[in-house]
């Protein structure tokens, strides 16, 4: 009864009109409480503010990420101080790499801060990768989109993921999992290779956010990996910690856990703790960079 109430609901509300409008109005004259915020989703293209007079459009399919970003801007709600650093750090990058790319929230930001970057972002869940490849073409950016799923070999997998329509979790790594899951076979990829087939001669900038998969898409990166370019590494489990370190070890990285709480702290190594709405992703990047775009290094 409970979710044949909840369908009705729903369905009633998708009905209603001009909501777009509505919350566009609302949010500029009153701070929506975050409780209900995530209730006030809609269908439909808004405009994202990236910074510095910087901006891109994209399509809000009812999903709890893009309300969040509508309600609370790309640098006050959803990982917030991840994205004022990547912000940061997009500012005159040349090639960036966005796996895991999911609608494109980073690979959008970054072409809309640099415009002259190729960027290039992987996203093989195919319902997931239609609503970034729309969102590329709202645009109107040369963004390159690869179905494929990237890591430290090249020919076939099983890719798990969730299947619901606001479901975008995905991962090669086989794991007891929460959501309503299902699989398919996909594609893989290093990097290293895949690049070069590419004419990339450099990378300097590179998210990866692929459920757990991360240390694998490093070991892929080859030569790219030597060039040191600045990553922003989601770290799910102490052996996702242990093994990112591992792959990046020896050229001159320094880390940062980016707590979304409290700000960005240097360690020596990188560790996973467990603590709800703290985050999980790590800068990981030289100390030249660090001081680029304003990291203070703490540990020498």
């Amino acid at each position: 009864m409970k979710n044949l109430l909840t369908s009705i609901s729903t369905g009633i509300y998708r009905l209603i009109p001009f909501k777009l409008v509505v919350f566009s109005v609302l949010r500029r004259i009153v701070r929506v409480p975050d409780a209900i915020r995530h209730r006030l989703w809609f269908f439909g293209p808004f405009t994202v503010d990236a910074g510095n007079g910087a901006r891109f459009t994209m399509v809000n399919h009812g999903h709890p990420l893009e309300t969040m970003i509508f309600w609370s801007g790309l640098f006050g709600g959803w990982e917030h101080r991840t994205m004022a650093l990547w912000a940061k750090a997009c500012v005159g990058a040349r090639c960036v790499l966005d796996v895991g790319a999911n609608t494109g929230v980073f690979a959008l930001s970054a072409k809309a801060i640099t415009s002259t970057a190729r960027v290039h972002c992987f996203e093989p869940i195919p319902r997931v990768r239609q609503r970034l490849v729309e969102n590329v073409a709202l645009n109107g950016m040369d963004i390159l989109v690869h179905g494929i799923a990237i890591s430290d070999r090249k020919g076939t997998a099983q890719m798990h993921h969730d299947v619901s329509d606001h479901g975008y979790l995905a991962s090669l790594e086989q794991e007891p999992l929460s959501y309503e899951a299902g699989s398919f076979e996909v594609a893989t990829e290093r990097l290293d290779e895949l690049l070069q087939l590419q004419g990339v001669e450099h990378v300097d900038l590179v998210k990866i956010d692929v459920e757990r998969h991360e240390p694998a898409v490093l070991r892929g990166m080859g030569r790219y990996l030597d060039q040191t370019p600045t990553l922003f590494v989601e770290v799910l489990s102490t052996a996702v910690a242990q093994a990112v370190e591992a792959a990046v070890t020896g050229r001159g990285y320094l880390f940062f856990r980016i707590d979304e709480s409290s700000g960005v702290e240097q360690l020596p190594h990188i560790v996973y703790e467990l603590r709800p709405g703290h985050g999980f992703n790590y800068l990981i990047c030289t100390a030249a960079e660090a001081g680029r775009i304003g990291v203070p290094i703490t540990i020498a």
